[in-house]
Formats: structure tokens, sequence, C-alpha cells
């Protein structure tokens, strides 16, 4: 079993759950992601998609102790390092692409001599 610790922000008004919103492909359509609050004390266990099991171990304050069970073909990682990630293959890809741009567009020797 793998163990992360998570931080849930108990100060966060209390009543209906936020709903975010995300554009729909190429259109001005948005689509509504769905957020699932529940609660669950220490040892409990929730199932996401048959083969992830999300255990609560231990809650200490305001930090509570996860323990993530999954296979090993699936990613789990923290937001910010999983932002961190994308971040740095966007760069490595617009990067790519202006190394691709300058070697069309290279003077190219004249072969009709």
């Amino acid at each position: 079993m793998f163990h992360f610790e998570a931080l849930i922000d108990r100060s966060a008004p209390a009543g209906r759950p936020p709903t975010g919103v995300r554009p729909n492909g190429n259109s001005n359509e948005t689509q509504a992601k769905r957020v699932l609050y529940l609660t669950r004390k220490v040892g409990e266990t929730i199932v996401i998609n048959d083969e992830i099991r999300v255990t609560v171990v231990e809650i200490r304050g305001k930090s509570i102790k996860l323990g993530f069970t999954f296979p090993p073909d699936v990613s789990v990682l923290r937001e910010e390092l999983y932002e961190r990630i994308q971040a740095e293959n966007r760069a490595a890809a617009e990067s790519a692409g202006e190394l691709f741009k300058d070697l069309t567009t290279a003077d190219k020797p004249d072969s009709s001599k």
C-alpha cells in the first residue's frame, strides 16, 4: 500500500459543494464536473473504478493520512507535482516545435549545380 499525506481545508464554508466548469471541446459550451464529498472514519475505504482503494489511515489535527492501493499501470501524483510535470512537458513541446521550425527553415545548400 502506498501512503500519501493529504491536507484537508476544514475552514471552507459549509453548504452546497461548488461545481467547476470547463470548456467542452472547441465549442462555447461548458460541462460541469461532479464533486463528491464523503465523510470517512479511520480504517474506512472508498473504491474508485473497481481497482483503486483510498483508505483513511490516520487523522491528526488538520492533516489526514490516506493510503492508496492501485494497479501498477495507474499514476497517482500530488496535484502540485502533476501541475509541475505538465508545465515542463508544455515547455519541452514548445522548445521542440521551435527547433523543428528552425531545422525546416534553415538555408539548404543549392543542389542545382
